[in-house]
């Protein structure tokens, strides 16, 4: 494995094309993440909230920062919630592949097929299907009304959002 590949982040990587105006499913920069939806929405309104930090683990954000990001990722949160209205949101902080904070935010809803088991039982399975990637329109629809959501919530800072 070269140097590079050791290196790569692909929360990085992400950020980097956020900042070129070049990801397709970013949403809005808050002042501690990104907000982009996920690129297979087999659930809905899934959202993942990228850290601008690049760390491993919560605990190594400083804590001024790390308090700021989870009072954003529960207005993100809520966001969806209001948006998609589902049974109940699940939430991952893995980093396994890419040991860059972020949060993956699931709307689950009862007609889910194994709505009772963890999302990556059906995740692993639907990465080598192109069936949930939403089109244009679907995207821009998605992205409209997280945005709106997200516009009504006191508290928050939207530093960029997304162009249309």
């Amino acid at each position: 494995m070269s140097a590079k590949e050791k290196n790569f982040c692909g929360i990085c990587e992400s950020i980097e094309l956020i900042g070129k105006n070049k990801h397709r499913f970013f949403v809005a920069e808050l002042e501690t993440g990104y907000i982009i939806l996920g690129d297979r929405q087999y659930f809905r309104g899934y959202t993942v909230f990228l850290c601008k930090k690049h760390v491993t683990e919560l605990h190594l954000l400083e804590k001024n920062f790390r308090e700021k990001y989870f009072k954003e990722l529960c207005f993100v949160s809520e966001a969806v919630y209001n948006c998609f209205l589902p049974h109940k949101l699940n939430y991952e902080i893995l980093g396994n592949i890419y040991p860059h904070l972020h949060c993956h935010i699931f709307p689950r809803y009862p007609d889910d097929p194994g709505f009772k088991d963890p999302v990556w039982f059906k995740v692993s399975e639907l990465a080598k299907s192109d069936k949930h990637i939403p089109g244009e329109d679907e995207l821009q629809f998605l992205k409209n009304i997280l945005l709106t959501e997200l516009e009504k919530t006191k508290g928050i800072y939207i530093v960029n959002k997304v162009r249309f």
